[in-house]
């Protein structure tokens, strides 16, 4: 399924393009894009949203906004996840805000770049992931600041059950030159279970004096006194423990667009836990 709304848009085999002075929503999913290697171009002037739906092995995606153009670019997987590459890349006075809500199952890498080109270019990623039983999910997201008078926030939160393996990486880079430039990374994970292997590991690699840039990660188990609160209200434990991971996580929606997805992303933690 690939659809838009609102918009004339280009087709060839393995890229869409968007003309400036676009507003509407464009909707695709992996299974029905027939090219491992796939290109959205947005240009200027234009405001588009964004989703994307499940997964590909070893795709490569692109996406590059064009200058003044604002994008809401959503990311929802609750199958299968596959090793996968994403770029990103924003030019002048761009505005993109990316929310990826992954509750797939199995071993995953995903690597996305995100290149800050040109100045007053913006973003803001959102992360929300569950890793159980034996998954093994790793997110390396790195962000670029190639010029000055750039901004970007990157936040990531998960939630580690069983035996299983998640981890939040990445930099954020901030070049020789880049004056003005404001970074913020926090990643947290919640550990349920002793043999979890959680790591969040964001670095700040700061070139430039003139600069905002700061960072948090942390990973530890639930908090029992939250378990108790609940517990001396007649919840069950088991039950207050699925309550405070719905809460933990159920925060992503509220970067998504399409109501029916949120509902998914709510049914979709739901059933996991």
């Amino acid at each position: 399924m690939i659809k838009s709304i609102g918009l004339n848009v280009l087709y060839s085999e393995n890229k869409i393009t968007i003309p400036s002075n676009q507003n509407g929503r464009l909707i695709f999913s992996w299974k029905d894009v027939f090219s491992k290697d796939f290109t959205i171009e947005i240009a200027d002037n234009s405001s588009v949203e964004i989703l994307e739906l499940g997964e590909a092995k070893d795709n490569n995606f692109q996406l590059i906004v064009s200058k003044n153009s604002h994008v809401v670019y959503n990311i929802f997987s609750e199958n299968e996840g596959y090793d996968s590459n994403k770029k990103i890349t924003l030019l002048e006075g761009s505005h993109l805000v990316a929310g990826l809500a992954d509750f797939s199952y199995g071993k995953k890498n995903l690597h996305v770049d995100i290149n800050l080109k040109e100045k007053n270019s913006y973003v803001e990623w959102h992360l929300a992931s569950l890793s159980q039983n034996d998954d093994k999910k790793v997110y390396n997201v790195n962000i670029v600041h190639e010029v000055g008078f750039t901004k970007a926030i990157m936040n990531s939160y998960g939630v580690c059950k069983n035996e299983s393996t998640l981890e939040f990486l990445g930099d954020a880079i901030i070049k020789k030159n880049a004056k003005k430039a404001s970074t913020k990374q926090n990643a947290k994970i919640m550990v349920f279970d002793k043999k979890c292997h959680a790591k969040a590991s964001p670095k700040l690699c700061i070139y430039e004096n003139d600069v905002e840039a700061s960072h948090g990660a942390s990973e530890g188990q639930i908090n029992p006194d939250h378990i108790y609160y609940l517990m001396t209200r007649g919840i069950p434990e088991e039950e207050a423990k699925k309550l405070i991971t719905l809460g933990y996580l159920n925060p992503i929606t509220s970067y998504f667009f399409d109501e029916k997805i949120k509902e998914d992303i709510r049914n979709s933690i739901i059933k996991e836990i």
